[in-house]
């Protein structure tokens, strides 16, 4: 089963919606940033929520709690270096290949594959995800957009890129300086040739 995620308003704030291979919008995601955290919740097709995420981090790690029907469980993403790492808990599931890009795969006990999650570009970025279990469907869906709604930024650090979680980014002096060095006017103008420039967002 394949959906997409594409960004888009619900209920007048920055959301998601979810389509299926058919075009028909199966799911809606509203998401408030709030002083805490992120609030997420899923909607069905009839606005009945049916699924709610909560965000609570710093910038070098996010914790999200997941409800979903009877099944709850908390997914741990932590910044190590250039690389984002997840730990699942209070299921056998876990998380391979490179999140900073939105590239990478749910597993099961048994390392068999559940979902894959790629980013894809059009005339702005989307998600598709081939859904290999039913049974799982709605929980791979939540941990896809916990990772869909990292927003990050590499910075040269001693020579090695380092990723940074935006949305605190701006509480720590050292990277604030390394901003304002990278973005200044000089070098946005070579910006698509400088490595220092990247960053993964979200359209």
């Amino acid at each position: 089963m394949k959906l997409f995620i594409k960004n888009e308003d619900v209920r007048n704030k920055p959301g998601f919606k979810i389509y299926d291979c058919d075009g028909n919008d199966i799911h809606s995601v509203s998401i408030d940033y709030t002083v805490l955290g992120i609030k997420i919740d899923v909607f069905n097709f009839h606005l009945k929520r049916i699924s709610k995420i909560r965000e609570r981090g710093f910038y070098f790690n996010r914790t999200y709690k997941i409800l979903t029907g009877d099944q709850k469980i908390k997914l741990l993403l932590q910044v190590k270096g250039s690389s984002i790492l997840a730990t699942i808990i209070g299921c056998p599931f876990s998380i391979q290949g490179d999140l900073s890009k939105k590239e990478f795969s749910i597993l099961d006990e048994n390392k068999t594959v559940l979902m894959e999650h790629k980013c894809k570009k059009n005339v702005s970025t989307y998600y598709e995800l081939d859904i290999k279990s039913e049974d799982y469907e709605l929980l791979c869906v939540c941990i896809a957009l916990c990772i869909d709604t990292l927003l990050t930024i590499n910075i040269k650090d001693a020579g090695k890129d380092v990723i940074y979680l935006v949305k605190d980014i701006f509480k720590d002096k050292r990277v604030l300086d390394g901003l304002r060095e990278t973005f200044s006017p000089n070098k946005l103008d070579g910006c698509k040739n400088n490595s220092e420039c990247e960053i993964i967002k979200e359209d």
